[in-house]
């Protein structure tokens, strides 16, 4: 029965996707897309090793070129990244499912599918959309593993996959912490198993990251492109002019001789950029004249509907993460979430990288929407004052950043 549950939702989201292809099969390769179909291209050339494929984490550029072997026309990745923009759908109700209940996941399997900032990302040739997908498995297994009580060696294996998402995004060192800290708050106190999940982790990455630099005849830990962009923090576009070798002198100085009164300089403009109702889907719905427009009608209309139905799924999430009874799927995604928001202290923050967390907002959103009355037996005192803080740090954002929508900023 579930498994034709999460058949009819990936049909539905794969639908709901394919309804604006008229308006995104022309859309020209924007930002970093232009990055990936290159290397893609490249690679289903036989050129397995571009020069470049070391600025940002590789795996992502090799699972791209499996359209680039039939196709150069990135309109064959967009269609390959819709695909797996929409095979997420049924994770989303399997992991709902795993941690509340059946109404749960369906619900937040169908919130998932017509999540216009999803549906905007499905197609676009940038990691997220891939990362997304395998956090939601890593995700679901990991929830599945907690509440039945696997054996060590489930873990280990999970640990190892979570390694391998490592390769797709760098933010994945902050979902690897999130779990451990659930299963330390879990009263899972066996050291010989952190150390085993550290090992299982990083290995790949070490070793990945000893050839990439034997290669380069300079130091690269998994890739380049997180110094250009904690530079850019401090420095603007200025650091993209530099070479990989000044960059890390420069990250390396700023970091040494950050003091505190930069952070609190910085900071608050990171959370802002990461918090925004704004993203680059609703830059092309309005304006978007240096990566191309999606030319809709009525986008403006559409654009600001997106926006309000970002703000409604994050103050329903927020809600449910913080006023319903205490779980290790709560601690794990109030970890999660503290834990990116905190990484903004060095480096770089934008909406696109929240795209691989909004997942636990409308899980716990449909959570809300499926058992409002969850939210009175789980209220304490301190969890109101959490959700109080919260709700106004983010309308404090909504508020400063709410005339910037369809802006590239």
């Amino acid at each position: 029965m579930n498994f034709i549950i999460a058949s009819i939702l990936f049909i539905f989201a794969l639908g709901v996707r394919f309804l604006f292809f008229p308006y995104w099969k022309n859309l020209p390769l924007g930002g970093d897309e232009n990055y990936y179909w290159d290397l893609a291209c490249r690679i289903s050339h036989g050129e397995f090793v571009p020069p470049n494929i070391f600025l940002r984490p590789p795996l992502w550029s090799y699972v791209l070129s499996i359209p680039a072997l039939f196709s150069h026309s990135h309109l064959w990745g967009r269609i390959f990244t819709t695909i797996l923009g929409s095979a997420a759908t049924p994770f989303m109700y399997f992991l709902g499912n795993q941690v509340f209940s059946k109404r749960v996941g369906i619900i937040a399997a169908i919130l998932f599918a017509i999540y216009p900032n999803y549906i905007g990302y499905s197609h676009y040739l940038w990691a997220e959309t891939f990362y997304l997908l395998c956090s939601l498995i890593i995700t679901y297994f990991f929830c599945k593993a907690l509440n039945n009580k696997f054996t060590r060696s489930k873990f280990y294996i999970l640990f190892a996959f979570m390694g391998i998402a490592f390769f797709l995004k760098e933010t994945a060192i902050l979902l690897f912490a999130a779990c451990v800290i659930t299963l330390w708050h879990n009263n899972e106190h066996k050291y010989s198993l952190f150390i085993y999940a550290i090992l299982l982790f990083c290995m790949p990455v070490v070793i990945y990251s000893t050839y990439a630099s034997y290669q380069n005849r300079r130091i690269i830990i998994l890739a380049d492109a997180p110094f250009y962009n904690a530079n850019q923090v401090n420095h603007g576009a200025e650091p993209w002019q530099l070479s990989p070798e000044e960059n890390q002198k420069l990250f390396v100085r700023d970091f040494l001789g950050k003091k505190i009164k930069n952070v609190f300089r910085t900071y608050p403009q990171q959370f802002e950029y990461f918090w925004t109702p704004n993203s680059f889907v609703l830059y092309r719905l309005i304006d978007a004249k240096k990566f191309g427009n999606y030319n809709m009608p009525y986008a403006s209309i559409g654009a600001y509907i997106g926006a309000g139905v970002y703000i409604l799924i994050m103050l329903l999430g927020l809600t449910g993460m913080f006023l319903t009874e205490k779980s290790p799927f709560q601690t794990f995604s109030i970890s999660y979430v503290a834990l990116i928001c905190l990484s903004g202290t060095i480096f770089l923050l934008c909406s696109r990288f929240r795209i691989p967390l909004m997942f636990l907002f409308i899980l716990h959103a449909s959570q809300v929407i499926s058992h409002p009355k969850q939210l009175i037996s789980g209220c304490t005192q301190w969890k109101l004052v959490a959700w109080v803080v919260s709700i106004l740090l983010f309308g404090i954002v909504i508020a400063a950043k709410w005339g910037t929508i369809g802006m590239y900023k």
